[in-house]
């Protein structure tokens, strides 16, 4: 459980600096993979732990394409006279990627302590 907490930490992360998810896997796979096929973990169940934790920070990154968007939202939909900056953007969205963050990984410590299927014939354990 402690490896699996480490990854989706890592991944979550490692979405506030790299916003392409490709190469974010790219990265962390080369050491992940083996590194959990050694433990006794699918490479599958790898996979879904790295998802799970790159969902859980994309809204907070500011390199991802959306947030600009984002950001004209809050700029057209305010109601006070001070402007909306990144900063206060990333304020708004925090709460909301904490409850994902830790929504997310109890998820994934339940599915992994359950041993429920990811796929057909495909369990977090190999």
């Amino acid at each position: 459980i402690p490896l699996i907490v480490l990854l989706f930490f890592v991944s979550a992360v490692a979405t506030l600096f790299v916003p392409s998810s490709l190469a974010r896997w790219q990265i962390i796979s080369a050491v992940a993979l083996p590194i959990f096929m050694e433990a006794g973990l699918s490479p599958e169940f790898t996979q879904m732990i790295f998802r799970f934790g790159e969902s859980a920070s994309l809204g907070l990154t500011p390199l991802f394409a959306y947030f600009v968007i984002y950001l004209a939202f809050l700029e057209k939909y305010n109601q006070k006279k001070e402007t909306i900056h990144i900063l206060k953007a990333i304020k708004y969205q925090l709460p909301f990627a904490i409850a994902t963050f830790t929504l997310l990984l109890t998820i994934v410590i339940v599915w992994y302590i359950v041993g429920l299927p990811i796929g057909v014939g495909v369990f977090p354990t190999l």
